[in-house]
């Protein structure tokens, strides 16, 4: 477990063995700010990889941030899909851990891409291998609800494996209820994340060992890359 990791407070050791996959819930990003990748953290064993897929956010921050915040995870297991707006989809580059695909709502190409991921660091021999998902917001705004839920239960299998966990975040402030009750049966567990005042409060569902009740937590320092604070 990595130093400062204040999901620890709230998630207690071994408590998301089994859970298979995790639906965070909160307003907003900085709400949310950590939390997924805490969960990461928490999950996360010696020799685990990892795939994650970016509908915004850069993917070297978000490598950068497993690298940084996960223990037990190395940079070359860090596999990326990178479903940022951007004209059509080719590899970004010839390495097999990085595609990319022409947009978020591309979730043909997004489903292939992660199964690439998964399956080339099952060939180097990592067989633990957690999928993170930067935001399920997006494809909410962009599509039926129907598809992104058939598009989700459909990583959530390539992802199911012992020991594997799935983290994907969605914004509240964005989502209306039905849609968010819609999306949440699919997942094994339930994070909700809210601010009052000066702290946070995570409260668990379908997590072993967690109370039920709204759980203060310790704030998080904004991910930082040397000087500049990225988002």
């Amino acid at each position: 477990m990595s130093e400062g990791n204040e999901v620890a407070s709230a998630i207690p050791e071994g408590g998301l063995d089994g859970t298979g996959s995790v639906l965070v819930a909160g307003a907003s990003k900085d709400v949310l700010r950590g939390v997924p990748m805490g969960l990461l953290d928490r999950a996360a064993s010696d020799g685990d990889g990892v795939v994650v897929v970016t509908t915004g956010v850069d993917p070297r921050t978000l490598v950068d941030r497993v690298e940084r915040r996960v223990s037990g995870v190395a940079r070359e297991d860090v596999a990326v899909v990178d479903a940022r707006p951007q004209g059509e989809a080719v590899r970004a580059n010839p390495r097999p851990l990085h595609w990319r695909v022409r947009s978020p709502m591309d979730l043909t190409g997004t489903s292939r891409a992660v199964h690439e991921c998964l399956s080339t660091l099952f060939d180097r021999g990592v067989s633990t291998r957690h999928v993170l998902f930067d935001s399920l917001s997006r494809l909410v705004l962009g599509g039926d609800v129907e598809t992104v839920a058939r598009f989700t239960h459909q990583l959530l299998v390539l992802g199911d494996a012992p020991d594997a966990l799935g983290i994907y975040p969605v914004y509240t402030n964005t989502t209306d209820d039905p849609v968010l009750a819609q999306l949440a049966h699919l997942f094994g567990g339930r994070v909700d994340v809210r601010r009052r005042g000066d702290v946070r409060e995570l409260r668990c569902r379908g997590i072993a060992g967690t109370p039920h009740e709204w759980t203060v937590v310790a704030s998080t320092t904004p991910d930082r890359i040397g000087d500049v604070r990225v988002r």
